[in-house]
């Protein structure tokens, strides 16, 4: 269970109380998967800007996508959902929270993009949680 935010096994170490929200494993999206609204606050957010680049999608093809559900721990209810973009170009990301399958979205988190997938993941979650956006 690599997701856990602590990324302790259960096996390792049993839990007595669970909190915090568990995030499934990441999923790589076509551009076209998106909602246009969460692929324009990423796209911004990069630094990538202008609505003909929404229209054409140009430029797109140097950024990845990635999503992956929130689960509160506590109840196992699903709560919404991660979205990060990825720039391996210049080695950034940029990820946005959505709750409740609404698409109330959280302000774009810039990060440091490590190389790693399910780093990107568990660091968005780190900054995440630090905003109150998760627990």
């Amino acid at each position: 269970m690599s997701n856990l935010p602590n990324d302790k096994s259960c096996e390792d170490e049993p839990y007595d109380d669970l909190t915090g929200t568990y995030w499934t494993p990441p999923e790589a999206l076509h551009i076209d998967r998106i909602h246009p609204d969460i692929r324009a606050v990423l796209m911004e957010a990069l630094g990538r800007r202008g609505s003909a680049l929404l229209v054409t999608k140009e430029g797109y093809d140097k950024i990845e996508f990635y999503a992956a559900g929130t689960v509160d721990m506590a109840s196992c209810i699903p709560v919404g959902g991660f979205t990060i973009a990825i720039d391996n170009e210049n080695n950034r990301a940029c990820g946005v929270c959505y709750c409740d399958g609404e698409l109330g979205l959280t302000t774009p988190t810039k990060f440091a993009f490590r190389g790693d997938i399910d780093l990107a993941f568990a660091d968005f979650y780190c900054l995440a949680r630090d905003e109150g956006y998760v627990s």
